[in-house]
């Protein structure tokens, strides 16, 4: 999937994956990928022989595991709620008693709070974008979630089935 400061002639614009500051690059891109099975197990591959890795937007890429553990969290609590780095400060300031910072993205990860909400009460909206150009056709897939934006992926032919569990 190719990003470009404005998008336009088979591209998204910058701002569909929060890159549209002054010092993002002019040109952003994610190499293709699939759900093929490496040596190792491990599915998602890109395409074109890589083992696929850091820096991708295939929906194995753009996951990670946070564990929290202390009385301000819910116990034994798993969320399938976007979630994404810049939810981390808003959370840390609310567990201290303090207001959020304001400027600052994220959302209270509040299905992880002893005190919070149940992760059924959380609204989540999901969008596909799409761009093409000639035989070029890209997917571009986020999450919207208590104000935040996360990318669940991203893909030149979007060719791989999503399955219920890589929805991310």
């Amino acid at each position: 999937a190719l990003f470009t400061r404005e998008g336009g002639f088979g591209t998204f614009p910058l701002t569909a994956v929060s890159c549209g500051h002054p010092r993002s690059p002019d040109v952003l891109f994610a190499s293709a990928w699939d759900a093929a099975v490496n040596t190792h197990g491990v599915p998602g591959m890109a395409l074109g022989g890589g083992a696929g890795g850091h820096g991708g937007a295939s929906v194995y890429e753009m996951t990670a595991t946070l564990i929290a553990a202390g009385p301000g969290f819910r116990r034994g609590a798993i969320s399938r709620v976007p979630t994404g780095h810049a939810d981390l400060l808003p959370t840390i300031l609310r567990l201290l008693g303090q207001p959020p910072a304001p400027g600052k993205d994220g959302r209270v990860l509040l299905e992880a709070l002893a005190d919070g909400v149940s992760e059924g009460e959380i609204e989540v909206r999901k969008e596909a974008m799409t761009v093409e150009q000639g035989a070029y056709h890209a997917v571009l897939q986020r999450s919207h979630s208590g104000g935040s934006t996360y990318v669940d992926r991203a893909n030149a032919d979007m060719a791989v089935p999503m399955t219920e569990d890589q929805e991310g």
